[in-house]
């Protein structure tokens, strides 16, 4: 598409029959027009080498992430790939600079990227021992993004510098091209036909010039449409942190790879249970029990996003979820109660089978917490403490179809909701336990008098 085709052939024969008049400016004009295409032709190469050079760059910081993050054996292989084709990349766009352009300027680039690649291989080995957290925390650490930025905006710099010594070039012979077709239709009056023609064909070929470089725009353009098609998948690969860690805390390790503990003082734990889910599991097929699992729980997320709560986990067929944190919030409570009615309001929706209704119990508790980052492999966010526990006892000692709060919970609801209290009853580890039954939203439900009075 853009090769371009110099009239060398009408030139050199017009050059013939003026050699004995007129050969230093033919010597000269040919010359000229000679290194003119080359140069040409290897700018338009250069360009395409650059374009691939940011490409593949790009694709081996996705590939270094995306294996950290997931061990997948496939990126591994795609970076193998794309580093080899990225080393021939680079050196044939050495071969393309002019013959004055000195490749020993590029020894910090080579410094750079000998030590960009060592990084890479450190987080490989690291993946491969099993220490994933620490690969992660390595390629999403500050000094990994100004190495892979140094290299960069060394990378840039040098093609940029081979692009511009190239333009210059071309400008010199462009200029030197111009000046002889003056000369030439100054002097070669006895050739003119001819001449005329030459210069004829010298136009169509600075016209198919001006139409190689409309195509290469039009390439650029689709350069700059794969690199927003890059920034999407990379974007996926953003997401898939998020989707696995809590958006601030995503964004702490890539600042700070320490393990990360937090205290807070007081959130909101909600235990959820689907009762009668082993009955279900053994009367119907598996792909038909998970199915009925991911309605649920897929109805809970939106739930618990609705509300701007955490999801910490599903255990089986029981959900956990808490209010105040990772971002500590004053209404934790109410909107943990607001999830856990908006719950069994939605199981009520999604009956799937007469033979075997669905219930929820629920448990929840509010105290203080610590919470973090565990683990190696597979690591997720997670909380401890006496509250967490409590909370789950909340809903293993509650009924089918209710809501059992504990005595912190029901002192920061009772003015905004409705309560039935259920008396002392034993908590296991903890001994004998006052608790309560949510029942409803003050502001939703008509509440009896029988209900004030108590």
């Amino acid at each position: 598409m853009f090769l371009l085709r110099p009239p060398t052939r009408l030139v050199r024969s017009t050059a013939i029959a003026t050699l004995l008049l007129f050969t230093p400016l033919v010597i000269s004009a040919a010359m000229s027009f000679r290194a003119f295409n080359r140069l040409v032709t290897n700018e338009f190469q250069l360009q395409k080498l650059s374009d691939r050079v940011t490409y593949l760059n790009e694709v081996l910081a996705m590939s270094v992430r995306m294996y950290a993050a997931t061990g997948d054996e496939q990126w591994a292989e795609r970076y193998d790939q794309h580093v080899v084709e990225l080393e021939q990349t680079i050196t044939d766009s050495l071969q393309l600079a002019p013959e004055f352009y000195k490749t020993d300027d590029t020894a910090a680039i080579k410094a750079a990227a000998r030590q960009l690649i060592a990084m890479d291989a450190e987080a490989f080995q690291l993946v491969e021992a099993g220490n994933f957290e620490a690969a992660l925390d390595l390629v999403l650490s500050p000094e990994y993004s100004r190495q892979e930025d140094r290299y960069s905006a060394g990378v840039e710099a040098r093609q940029g510098d081979i692009q511009n010594r190239i333009w210059a070039e071309i400008s010199v012979y462009r200029q030197r091209l111009i000046l002889s077709g003056v000369i030439a239709g100054l002097t070669l009056v006895l050739l003119v036909p001819a001449w005329l023609v030459v210069l004829r064909s010298l136009k169509q070929y600075l016209q198919q010039l001006n139409t190689t470089q409309t195509e290469l725009s039009q390439s650029n353009e689709e350069l700059e449409q794969r690199s927003h098609e890059l920034k999407a998948e990379r974007d996926r690969s953003e997401q898939l942190l998020l989707n696995i860690l809590p958006s601030e805390i995503a964004a702490q390790l890539k600042i700070d790879s320490r393990p990360i503990a937090d205290h807070f003082d007081e959130v909101t734990i909600l235990f959820a249970d689907i009762v009668g889910f082993t009955n279900m599991a053994s009367s119907v097929t598996p792909l038909e029990l998970v199915e009925r699992l991911n309605r649920i729980f897929s109805s809970f997320d939106q739930l618990t996003s609705q509300y701007a709560l955490e999801k910490i986990k599903t255990i089986g067929d029981a959900y956990m979820v808490v209010g105040g944190l990772p971002t500590a919030r004053l209404d934790h409570a109410e909107c943990v109660a607001d999830v856990a009615l908006a719950m069994q309001r939605e199981i009520a929706q999604l009956q799937m089978d007469p033979d075997h209704p669905i219930q929820i119990r629920i448990g929840i508790n509010t105290g203080a917490v610590v919470a973090g980052v565990i683990g190696i492999h597979k690591f997720i966010y997670d909380l401890w403490g006496d509250a967490v526990n409590v909370a789950s006892r909340m809903e293993s000692s509650g009924n089918p179809g209710q809501i059992q709060v504990t005595e912190n919970t029901y002192k920061r609801l009772k003015d905004k909701y409705i309560f039935e209290e259920r008396g002392l009853i034993d908590i296991k580890g903890k001994g004998p336990m006052k608790t309560y039954w949510l029942v409803g939203k003050r502001s939703d439900v008509i509440i009896p008098a029988e209900v004030i009075n108590s």
